[in-house]
């Protein structure tokens, strides 16, 4: 166990403290604060996690935490620690032509592409629908096709390019 957990568990337990009420004050993983009393830091991504849980750990515990953080600098040099989740992580050589960042464009422009085919459609068939509209011809009723029926009914729209003769003319 290393010198700096020794010391954060010792003043966890004299606060009376779980290591579930240690988490809960310091807004980590209790897992997370095991591995910081035991010395097993390859429960973070990297040691610069290591460093900031450390010094938030004894901040919440009322310690002081740059003797801590100068501890464990010089432990991590002297045993280097490699840490899996950080060193799988390959970036492409610079100048590759290739960007990691680049498939989260193609989605953009796609989503954008789809954006743009559904306005435009809609637009499409709103003009086309008004134009239809206007084509149509106005018929009065009046003109005696209906019978008795006189100019008190609002106009008709009939699809019909031209009104039909009224019948006995």
């Amino acid at each position: 166990m290393a010198k700096t957990g020794l010391q954060l568990r010792q003043a966890r337990k004299a606060k009376g403290m779980s290591l579930q009420d240690a988490a809960e004050s310091t807004r980590l993983r209790s897992d997370q604060i095991l591995a910081l009393e035991t010395g097993e830091y390859r429960v973070f991504n990297a040691p610069v996690y290591v460093l900031g849980s450390i010094k938030t750990y004894a901040k919440a515990l009322g310690l002081d935490p740059e003797p801590m953080l100068d501890e464990l600098r010089k432990e991590l040099k002297e045993n280097p620690l490699r840490f899996p989740r950080s060193d799988s992580v390959t970036m492409p050589p610079a100048g590759s032509g290739r960007d990691p960042v680049a498939p989260s464009h193609w989605k953009m422009a796609i989503s954008l592409l789809l954006l743009l085919l559904i306005v435009g459609l809609g637009s499409f068939s709103l003009h086309h629908m008004r134009e239809r509209r206007e084509a149509q011809i106005p018929f009065r009723p009046e003109s005696g096709m209906y019978g008795s029926l006189k100019q008190d009914l609002p106009l008709l729209y009939l699809p019909l390019p031209n009104p039909p003769d009224p019948p006995g003319r």
